[in-house]
């Protein structure tokens, strides 16, 4: 008998994430977030941690928006702290926040406030994972490619101002998303003003770290059956979700990505939703040259 689907929601960036913050935590990583972004997930969660730049991150992004201290105060700070400047640490050092230097060179600082989670916590939300240095990007997504083997069984998700991702391992998942009125065909950002959700639609099934998948679809506008997706083949990217689930198999481990529209309540900006043109993307033997 087939094994049952994993089942996948995003309750932190809802209304409603503070039901379930109990067993959430937050890393916050040395890569560029919104104060908006920061303002929506910390209440959805109850452990949080900064991966030693990290701290001068928050600390920083709390100073620009006159935040509270008090209130935006981590639980860790963690790392071998090279990057944790002296006048930040002496700002939480005040606030009696526990802050831990890892020397280690055989685990990078992510790494070093995963190995400490809480045992409670069940879903870990990293926050910078894709935006600043490509090659922080780079081990964040061999990170979760790894982590999907996870012994706490834990799932882990990626944002930024831009991407919500996340790793899905070889078999079936039904990806469960806030969506616009099925009225609205031409709508692209799943927010408003009384869901609070803040997902656009568009959305990616990207082959990484591994040399091929098949993959099956549901509820995708452009739906896949059977296709081999690979770098050296088909990729597909920019394609759009049409319902509240998404149904995916696939053969290999997989990362799934949808785009964040998040409504700016500071500095006045909201980004334009993604215009939706699908692309599989495949490559030739002479465009490879």
């Amino acid at each position: 008998m087939a094994n049952a689907a994993t089942s996948w929601t995003v309750p932190f960036l809802g209304p409603d994430g503070a039901a379930t913050a109990e067993s959430r935590a937050l890393i916050i990583i040395n890569q560029p977030f919104s104060y908006d972004l920061l303002s929506k997930l910390w209440s959805n969660v109850s452990w949080r941690a900064c991966a030693d730049g990290g701290a001068n991150r928050l600390h920083d992004i709390l100073v620009a928006h006159k935040g509270d201290f008090g209130f935006y105060r981590p639980d860790l700070i963690r790392g071998d702290l090279d990057s944790f400047r002296d006048d930040v640490r002496a700002v939480w050092s005040r606030l009696d926040v526990s802050i831990e230097r890892d020397p280690s060179q055989d685990s990078t600082d992510v790494m070093k406030c995963i190995s400490a989670l809480p045992d409670h916590i069940t879903e870990v939300v990293i926050l910078g994972g894709f935006s600043g240095r490509l090659d922080h990007t780079i081990h964040i997504l061999a990170l979760l490619h790894r982590l999907r083997n996870d012994p706490a069984q834990r799932k882990y998700f990626v944002i930024t101002d831009d991407s919500l991702g996340w790793v899905l391992d070889a078999g079936a998942h039904e990806i469960h998303l806030p969506h616009p009125s099925l009225g609205a065909s031409n709508s692209t950002v799943a927010h408003d003003e009384h869901s609070g959700n803040s997902l656009g639609t568009t959305c990616g099934i990207l082959p990484v770290g591994i040399d091929k998948t098949i993959l099956n679809t549901e509820g995708l506008q452009w739906n896949l059956v059977n296709a081999v997706s690979s770098f050296d083949g088909m990729v597909s990217t920019s394609n759009r979700y049409v319902a509240p689930m998404v149904r995916i198999t696939t053969s290999r481990p997989v990362w799934w990505t949808v785009e964040v529209c998040l409504e700016r309540k500071t500095g006045g900006y909201a980004r334009q939703p993604a215009l939706g043109v699908h692309s599989t993307v495949s490559f030739s033997l002479d465009e490879r040259a």
